[in-house]
């Protein structure tokens, strides 16, 4: 490697608080803001050049205007200084920590730490944007495997990609967490946009307690998402369409549904699902009944009667699940389609019923698959991985309470790799997002975040964020995130990229609304009070 040709933009002076930070002298404020990506020469063991690269976390002035001379705000502190023959040079100096990332090595796709300290006096250089390009991102625009959602944040005139590795994220699970209103639901549509491409062909479900995620529709249509012999599909469910027949539930499932089972009762309960699969494999709900009816022999009574009022109360009560109606898993999820399942109709408590007989079964059928094969007939065989995307995770797997679908998706996150089931959970309150949860999602995209609750869940469940990130969530504004994890080389301050379909979360234009509705309801209210007393 040669000597680079670019001018420096200071001189490291030393080693920094910590292991992995020095601090360098520079002029050029404008050039290393907070989260600047520099690099300096190093040679290793074998006599090779590097380029070590590290990330600007605090920039501090070294010399100021003494106070007397900023007192009045009308006079310019350099007239004041001129007057008593104070010299001003050196007033744009400034002293800048850096931490080190390490150097690129592309053949592994990583970057590796020296662990020795820069030589002081030595140059810093700014990170040039094809450096920049082949650095950040393992994955490149266009290319299978990756998904582009933005550029560099620091860089907004030269446009440098950030592409996500969807095959690490899928297998190590995703977070996508920001306050209302900063751009969730935009950027996870941008991720789907990304994923349902001729590239990827993914297998994608959205479970939408929202209705956010009905405008995707236009991915079929768009000639974007296209590509030879390949159009994706995207198929929508409303509350009305989603059902799980009786008979197909696992007795696992059904424990989840029936709150307060005892071991007896389970044991009664397994004895009569038994017996009835015995007369027909696809059983009723009043099958069951009939059964349970029979087993009140042997001081069996009361267990008997409490499995019997929990099904009425917990499954005949439930329109979700059928005695006939069935969704099959295939239905749902296949390579080139994108499902989405719209519960904003749906009571919350019954939405974590469909998350977690969903969950249960979308796991099972992997397991099945990976360990015995899929059978061809078989239609909620799934030899293929999917991928989840789980919007207000909170809700589903609260920090401080139990919820219906809590440990089903604690038991996915922490095995789904290995059975290639990936799931992203989108949040707006992590404070209120367990955090086995969240620490399990080994990418995260975080945009503005105020509330300090929320940033200290961040901090004690994300692996790798640093103290210089989290002061960043504040000051982000709408559409932009910090990025970090598995799916990306280093940690990088972005912009989100424009989505190419219409964005279905957009906030009700009130103002609009109410002018489009006033005019006609006051000639109603006119016509009908024209005949009467004069309106006031």
């Amino acid at each position: 490697m040669t000597v680079p040709k670019e001018q420096p933009v200071g001189r490291i002076k030393g080693p920094g608080e910590t292991t992995y930070e020095f601090t360098f002298i520079t002029s050029c404020k404008d050039k290393v803001k907070i989260s600047e990506y520099l690099y300096y020469t190093w040679k290793d063991g074998a006599g090779v050049e590097r380029k070590v690269v590290a990330r600007v976390t605090g920039v501090e002035q070294i010399r100021m205007y003494p106070d007397p001379m900023l007192a009045n705000p009308a006079i310019d502190p350099a007239a004041v200084a001129g007057v008593i023959d104070y010299s001003p040079q050196g007033m744009d100096l400034y002293q800048v920590t850096a931490q080190v990332v390490g150097y690129f090595k592309d053949q592994a796709f990583k970057f590796v730490n020296p662990r020795v300290s820069p030589t002081p006096g030595s140059a810093i250089y700014l990170a040039t944007k094809q450096d920049l390009s082949e650095w950040l991102s393992s994955k490149k625009v266009n290319e299978p495997g990756g998904a582009f959602i933005g550029t560099l944040l620091n860089r907004p005139g030269e446009d440098i990609p950030v592409v996500l590795d969807v095959k690490a994220f899928v297998s190590t699970h995703l977070a996508v967490l920001a306050a209302t209103g900063q751009g969730k639901s935009y950027t996870v549509g941008d991720i789907i946009e990304e994923m349902m491409g001729p590239r990827n062909k993914a297998a994608v479900l959205v479970l939408d307690p929202h209705d956010e995620y009905g405008t995707m529709k236009e991915v079929e249509s768009r000639p974007e998402f296209s590509g030879k012999s390949y159009t994706p599909v995207v198929k929508l469910f409303r509350p009305d369409d989603i059902r799980v027949r009786f008979s197909e539930l696992a007795i696992s499932e059904l424990l989840h549904i029936l709150q307060g089972i005892s071991d007896k009762m389970t044991s009664v309960l397994r004895e009569a699902i038994h017996a009835a699969r015995k007369v027909t494999p696809n059983f009723t709900v009043q099958d069951v009944l009939n059964a349970l009816s029979k087993l009140k022999t042997g001081g069996n009574e009361s267990s008997v009667e409490g499995v019997i009022w929990r099904i009425h109360e917990f499954i005949m009560s439930r329109a979700l699940i059928d005695d006939a109606k069935h969704i099959h898993l295939q239905d749902v999820l296949r390579p080139g389609q994108l499902s989405i399942f719209n519960l904003s109709q749906i009571e919350e408590d019954d939405q974590q019923v469909i998350v977690s007989v969903f969950l249960h079964r979308i796991l099972r059928s992997r397991i099945t698959a990976m360990r015995k094969g899929a059978k061809p007939s078989d239609m909620d065989a799934l030899d293929y991985p999917v991928f989840i995307v789980l919007e207000e995770g909170h809700r589903f797997a609260p920090a401080s309470d139990e919820s219906r679908s809590k440990r089903i998706l604690k038991t996915i996150l922490s095995e789904g790799r290995k059975f290639g089931v990936g799931v992203c959970i989108v949040s707006q309150r992590p404070g209120k997002l367990d955090s086995d949860v969240l620490s399990q999602c080994m990418t995260q995209i975080i945009m503005k975040m105020i509330n300090p609750v929320d940033q200290q869940n961040i901090k004690n469940s994300v692996e790798g964020i640093s103290a210089d990130l989290i002061e960043e969530l504040p000051g982000l504004t709408r559409g932009q995130a910090v990025v970090i994890g598995e799916a990306i080389n280093t940690p990088v301050l972005i912009q989100i990229r424009s989505r190419q379909t219409k964005h279905g979360g957009s906030s009700i234009d009130a103002v609009k609304e109410w002018e489009d509705k006033w005019a006609p309801a006051r000639q109603i209210d006119v016509e009908h009070y024209k005949d009467d007393e004069p309106l006031k």
